[in-house]
């Protein structure tokens, strides 16, 4: 009998130890419990199980591979989130009426000359190409960088995989094969002059106010990714691990260069 009341005395120790409770003490519970201590919330409270136990179980079930919740943070889902929708929004902005709407209101998208047919198929794939490459670029932006092309939300960190590993400005090179492609596929004249002198003006933009811009901000971050990328014609070999040093990834630039 009493090496019976000596092993539950030592069982009541152990569950005052685990989850912090005083018997003898109304005022000490109230003091070191938390609500969910005190088995508010907790289907198991109550039914003989440890709370230290259900706190070791969820640890451990952090790290399992069903545990999305624990995968992520929540504040970088909702980022992501934002992101995706901001790039969506500024896709439909920028490019999309670059590429799209102002074409468009310039040809009404009807045939002014019929081409020679390997021109047309020509101007098919550089259209087909401007968007196989403009939306994973808008797509790399938000799920890799957690933010927009867009100057007024950046991206959290330099984006420098896919596309943006072999050419520094895909986007500006995507929206001009789109509109050179509908104009041979038009044989519109004034389309293709119209991506001429769209194509002046991102290039001037780019050379005067972007880069210098971005390497006042991002400095040898920046210029160590302008030194490995070119500026407009791709590479065609993937960059290897030294092409950008061992350093930390600074933020992004806010623009396309």
């Amino acid at each position: 009998m009493r090496a019976a009341l000596g092993a539950l005395d030592a069982r009541e120790s152990q569950m005052d130890r685990c989850i912090g409770l005083d018997d003898h003490s109304e005022s000490r519970r109230a003091a070191r419990l938390r609500p969910s201590d005190a088995g508010v919330g907790l289907p198991n409270a109550g039914r003989g199980r440890p709370l230290c136990g259900l706190r070791e179980t969820a640890r451990s079930r952090r790290g399992t591979p069903g545990a999305r919740v624990h995968d992520e943070p929540w504040e970088v889902a909702v980022r992501r989130a934002r992101a995706l929708a901001g790039s969506a929004l500024f896709l439909v902005v920028a490019p999309g009426c670059v590429g799209g709407l102002v074409p468009w209101w310039v040809t009404r998208w009807r045939v002014e000359h019929a081409l020679p047919l390997p021109l047309r198929a020509a101007g098919a794939l550089l259209l087909a190409a401007g968007a196989a490459v403009l939306l994973p670029a808008f797509w790399r932006f938000a799920v890799e960088g957690l933010g927009t092309p867009a100057p007024v939300a950046p991206t959290a960190r330099l984006v420098v995989g896919g596309i943006y590993a072999h050419v520094r400005n895909p986007m500006y090179l995507a929206v001009t094969s789109a509109v050179t492609g509908q104009a041979l596929l038009l044989g519109s004249t004034t389309l293709a002059l119209y991506g001429a002198v769209a194509l002046a003006c991102m290039v001037a933009f780019v050379r005067l106010y972007e880069e210098p811009a971005l390497r006042r901000r991002y400095g040898a971050e920046y210029d160590a990714y302008c030194r490995t990328v070119p500026r407009w014609w791709p590479r065609l070999t993937w960059p290897s691990s030294r092409d950008h040093g061992s350093q930390p990834p600074a933020p992004p630039p806010s623009g396309e260069a």
